[in-house]
């Protein structure tokens, strides 16, 4: 009896471990007509969708967007913007001017860069510099720091035009310097592009905001278009006795084709152990975790899955990887192995 019941014991683990690992090397659904876009050694590269026939595009450049017909893609390189063919060919910078002026802190991740459906240009963001002082120099004030003036290090979200002239000159939309709010804002990045046009949704101090064209189509100038911050999901603290930060704050955003849910990572700053990949209904405000150890991600082409990179026991030895789940968060697939930032 007991060994028959062993042997039974052995079938069903068998069977569970089966199921376990087809879940593991297929997902039903992801289509290999999809490209996937990923950096892997600093260069980018592309593979199908289900990860087969993986190969460089582009040996240089990191950040990865592919254009809204996919038949070109924008990437950085040393701090500037560039565009190309889908086959990696034509390569072109779109910005100009950076070299020596970068922010010693930027990293390929702070530039993320979205399509601007319809309108022949690009918005990305990226670390910018500013010179600070006190203007007023007001007598009875004591700086607790040198009264020196000061560099304050801030992201900004530019847009940059494609199709015309070109090295172009990037202009401002949000910025150090933006007098849109009452307030004052030193960090806006990872602007998104919903896929008909009508909304931009970006982080601003670690918080969800989206601004929409009033009156339908969007347009120009900004004064058009109106902005509402529709997550409050930044968690801020400051070290004591060398206490360790757990700044909390929203990053990567990519939306559903609905335009209604974002899907957004939710990252740890300065510290490491706590990245996740969240699914917020911008309407209801509804907001759950679809993925932890996870972050960068983006959404399918057809809404049903998300592109993410990965860490732990999801990768296995490789240490980092790039994996596909479902909305839900029930399947999943791992994709390609040492890649990040990927795009659909």
């Amino acid at each position: 009896m007991k060994r028959v019941l062993g042997l039974a014991l052995l079938v069903i683990a068998g069977a569970t471990l089966g199921i376990a690992q087809s879940r593991s090397h297929s997902l039903p659904g992801v289509r290999r007509t999809w490209r996937i876009a990923f950096v892997r050694d600093g260069g980018i590269w592309v593979c199908a969708g289900d990860g087969s026939g993986q190969k460089v595009l582009i040996p240089n450049g990191y950040s990865p967007s592919w254009s809204p017909d996919r038949s070109r893609i924008a990437f950085g390189r040393d701090g500037e913007i560039w565009v190309a063919a889908a086959d990696g060919t034509r390569q072109q910078a779109l910005t100009f001017g950076r070299a020596g002026h970068t922010s010693k802190d930027e990293t390929p991740s702070d530039v993320t860069i979205s399509w601007r459906p319809g309108k022949g240009s690009l918005t990305f963001s990226r670390r910018e510099v500013f010179n600070a002082e006190r203007a007023d120099r007001a007598p009875g004030i004591a700086s607790p720091r040198a009264v020196a003036p000061v560099s304050v290090t801030a992201r900004s979200i530019l847009d940059v035009l494609v199709d015309g002239p070109q090295p172009s000159t990037a202009t401002a939309r949000y910025d150090l310097l933006d007098r849109g709010s009452t307030f004052v804002f030193a960090d806006h990045a990872h602007p998104a592009w919903s896929p008909s046009g009508r909304k931009l949704a970006f982080t601003r101090n670690g918080d969800i905001w989206v601004t929409t064209a009033e009156g339908g189509l969007p347009g120009d100038p900004r004064g058009d278009w109106e902005a509402r911050r529709v997550a409050a999901v930044a968690r801020f603290d400051e070290p004591v006795r060398r206490a360790s930060r757990d700044n909390r704050c929203a990053t990567r955003l990519s939306w559903h084709p609905d335009e209604r849910r974002l899907v957004y990572g939710y990252d740890r700053l300065q510290g490491s152990g706590f990245n996740e990949v969240h699914l917020l209904d911008t309407r209801a405000g509804h907001d759950s975790v679809v993925v932890r150890d996870a972050l960068e991600p983006c959404v399918s082409p057809d809404g049903r899955f998300i592109l993410y990179r990965a860490y732990g026991e999801a990768c296995g030895p490789d240490g980092f990887c790039v994996c596909a789940i479902s909305l839900d968060g029930r399947q999943r697939v791992k994709l390609v192995s040492k890649g990040s930032q990927p795009a659909w």
